[in-house]
């Protein structure tokens, strides 16, 4: 596992091998005294980590790390004092800058743990510079490894010449993060995969979210209950009516952020069905606008996650339902921005019906009324971030029809229209995961118009941005669902681009990692469409490349895992006809016939 230029290398072991019996700390953390608030925050992390249940013999965490500078008097040479605290220590945690590489104190503490024969605990942490800069052709100014990290030693404990690379974890926002860092840190100690930590933690965060959803079910029952028993009090009435509203929007805005970041689409229906029975039990004159934006963001909500089940019919029930409302609404009050957003997304999700109906002259109806209104909001708000990512989705979206419709210049225009305002926006918001998917989906779409034109170098190009732009954000948020899928499906395409430019290799590379990523998430979700959806279009890549690079023997494979695929159970049981009974069968036809060719070819030339 590569992390920044560094190397981690980490055994995957059933069990963690305790040995901490021995030792007084479960770590030192190594450090220049300039660094010292980036030490403190990860010795707090670390001590409140929660560890594995099949690791806790001793304890459920990695309290008690010892911190040098902080707990200790810094003195002119490595006393007797400290040298016992590093022999107390089962791992040394060395806090990695261009100040501590010019810290003869960090040097010293390094170089004593080595000579106890325990250089593979020393664990880096990158918080600023270049890891083994001279290597890397980076300015000897910004190295932030110090020196004693960056050589073995010798059997006496002398420092040798032959080079090293440390193990390392990156803890800056635009590498690993404190979050990711901190995991890798416990992996290495504990001599735990780090895969299964992550698993772990986002089993932890899924418990949780079903506690929070179950009580939350509970509460809105109560109150949707006591609304209606207040009849002795109006008052009491519409104090309980607030109390349910407020409950509805933690629901459809905290609770719903959560479980999309952790793909929990079940979860999600019964929220949303729970909060559109409660609305169920008024009228529309009921409530004032404010009310009844609440309402119709409910009707978005759970009508969006209808037709992203497949529901189609119910989906429209609802997105019609919620047009109304906030078509009216807009009407009475066209400058309140509240009030526009609500209707552009209205508009926005009616054109979905017509999308799926392949309607899209009636589609670029409702998507044009999407960036009109769109526009409006930004002019309301400033240009808001917000008023900006949905002008943008509404180039995006218009952009595609084009396509559809065969307008590939028209449609180009509108892609990079919509992808000069979403990397201004992410550009101001770099850890926003949601402006992230909505950028690296246009550009996937951007991607696709020069791809079928022939341009395949530029659509390789913007495969490339779009996955190393997932790819980061991912790193950041290991545990979100949303950005897993998104960054499964730009490999998928960076692979067909790859493969377009006879880059094998690399499109191997990305078809393997979909179809290792993909089947982890239906191993957690074994239901999720779409993830089925992308491993099928990973062994399809890994097929087409086994084709084109000549390579039978791998198709032979491929084609086998394929046919395991679609005999699973659950694959069996998905009702959309098209693309899995009809569409992929004559696929994998075409795909033997072909590489029947190429065996006759090979065979001719032999």
């Amino acid at each position: 596992m590569t992390i920044g230029r560094a190397t981690c290398m980490i055994t995957d072991l059933s069990t963690y091998q305790q040995k901490s019996t021995d030792f007084q700390y479960k770590a030192f953390i190594s450090y220049s005294h300039k660094d010292s608030k980036q030490a403190r925050r990860l010795h707090r992390r670390l001590e409140n980590y929660r560890l594995p249940k099949s690791v806790t013999s001793e304890g459920k965490t990695l309290r008690p790390i010892f911190r040098d500078r902080d707990d200790f008097g810094v003195s002119s040479v490595l006393d007797d004092a400290l040298q016992d605290k590093l022999r107390a220590s089962e791992n040394l945690i060395v806090i990695c800058s261009p100040n501590a590489a010019a810290s003869k104190w960090v040097n010293q503490e390094i170089s004593f743990f080595k000579s106890l024969g325990r250089a593979d605990k020393i664990f880096a942490v990158v918080v600023a510079g270049e890891p083994c800069a001279e290597r890397s052709g980076v300015s000897s100014a910004m190295e932030c490894f110090p020196d004693a990290l960056k050589y073995d030693f010798d059997t006496s404990g002398n420092r040798s010449e032959i080079p090293t690379e440390p193990l390392a974890a990156d803890i800056r926002r635009k590498a690993d993060g404190l979050k990711l860092a901190t995991t890798k840190l416990v992996s290495g100690m504990l001599g735990l995969g780090l895969d299964k930590l992550v698993r772990r933690d986002m089993r932890n965060a899924r418990r949780r979210i079903a506690g929070v959803v179950t009580a939350s079910f509970a509460i809105i029952s109560t109150l949707g209950f006591l609304t209606w028993s207040a009849h002795s009090s109006q008052l009491e009435a519409n104090a309980r009516k607030a109390d349910a509203e407020d409950f509805v929007e933690f629901m459809l805005v905290d609770l719903r952020q959560e479980l999309e970041a952790y793909g929990r689409l079940d979860l999600m229906e019964s929220v949303g069905d729970k909060a559109i029975s409660y609305y169920d039990q008024f009228q529309i004159e009921d409530f004032n606008d404010n009310e009844n934006g609440r309402r119709a963001r409910t009707l978005q909500f759970i009508g969006e996650l209808k037709y992203t089940l497949g529901e189609v019919s119910e989906a429209e029930s609802y997105f019609m339902r919620s047009y109304g409302i906030t078509k009216s609404a807009m009407m009475r009050t066209p400058d309140n921005p509240a009030r526009v957003k609500e209707h552009g997304i209205s508009s926005h999700l009616k054109s979905l019906i017509y999308r799926h109906r392949g309607a899209y002259e009636e589609e670029v109806v409702y998507l044009r009324e999407y960036e009109k209104v769109s526009q409006t909001l930004t002019t309301l708000t400033n240009s808001s971030l917000e008023s900006v990512k949905h002008l943008a989705r509404a180039k995006t979206n218009l952009g595609r029809v084009n396509m559809r419709l065969g307008s590939m210049e028209q449609a180009r225009v509108q892609f990079q229209s919509a992808d000069a305002l979403l990397t201004k926006a992410a550009s101001n918001s770099p850890r926003l995961v949601t402006t992230t998917l909505h950028l690296a989906e246009n550009l996937s779409w951007l991607a696709q118009t020069y791809r079928m034109e022939g341009d395949h170098i530029t659509a390789y190009n913007l495969r490339r941005r779009q996955s190393d732009m997932l790819q980061h954000q991912s790193d950041l948020h290991p545990n979100d669902f949303r950005l897993l899928e998104a960054n499964v499906y730009a490999k998928l395409g960076l692979g067909n681009a790859a493969r377009h430019i006879t880059e094998f290799e690399e499109a191997i590379g990305c078809h393997e990692f979909a179809l290792r990523e993909a089947s982890r998430a239906l191993a957690l979700e074994p239901e999720r469409e779409k993830m089925m959806r992308a491993k099928a279009a990973a062994l399809l890549g890994l097929m087409s490349t086994s084709i084109e690079g000549r390579k039978p023997h791998k198709y032979d494979a491929y084609r086998k895992m394929m046919e395991e695929f679609l005999s699973d159970p659950t694959v069996k049981a998905i009702e959309e006809n098209v693309y899995w009974q009809e569409r992929l069968p004559s696929t994998l036809s075409e795909y033997d016939a072909k590489i029947t060719r190429v065996a006759k070819l090979k065979a001719m030339k032999r």
